[in-house]
């Protein structure tokens, strides 16, 4: 499937998020940094309608905050750093990225979007239609539930949807302060 990248997305297109574009911009991605950066940006000035599934936000959550422990803790594995952080409960009150990150997608006027009783039933039948697994299906369904055929993600899996337009990121060999 071919696809086009962020820069090449149209004035007053209704996109939606996937969580690593977030996550690129908040760790400061050394490649897609600012390509995800200059998407907000046209996203928080009305140049483009951004939405993202509620799923997506979670995701978002959840991953920033173990980077975050990882870079605290110095450690890797993942069941350590939960039996470190049930040991160690405070170590969550040391947070700021993943909380200031969730904070600025609501900050930049995306809409948010929740599942459905129908969305999640539909999301169990692209994951078998499209091989997808769950938090895909379910950003899937809801892009046909709201009418929004344009996606901006990094990821290869969403590649055999027919009615789907992708936008990945840019790739700059450095990124600006911004």
């Amino acid at each position: 499937m071919h696809y086009q990248t962020i820069n090449e997305i149209s004035d007053n297109s209704r996109v939606i998020v996937d969580s690593n574009i977030f996550i690129y911009s908040a760790l400061r991605h050394p490649k897609y940094h600012r390509s995800c950066y200059n998407l907000f940006t046209k996203i928080e000035e009305g140049h483009i309608r951004g939405y993202i599934p509620s799923i997506v936000i979670q995701e978002v959550l959840h991953r920033l905050m173990i980077a975050e422990l990882q870079k605290i803790s110095g450690e890797k594995d993942l069941q350590k750093i939960k039996n470190h952080i049930r040991k160690n409960p405070q170590l969550f009150k040391t947070l700021s990225i993943c909380w200031t990150a969730v904070e600025q997608i609501f900050k930049m006027g995306f809409t948010v979007l929740g599942e459905t009783a129908d969305s999640i039933h539909k999301s169990i039948l692209f994951s078998q239609k499209y091989s997808l697994f769950a938090k895909d299906s379910v950003i899937l369904s809801i892009m046909d539930t709201y009418g929004i055929d344009t996606l901006v993600t990094n990821d290869n899996d969403f590649q055999s949807i027919p009615w789907l337009q992708i936008y990945k990121p840019d790739e700059y060999t450095t990124h600006s302060d911004s």
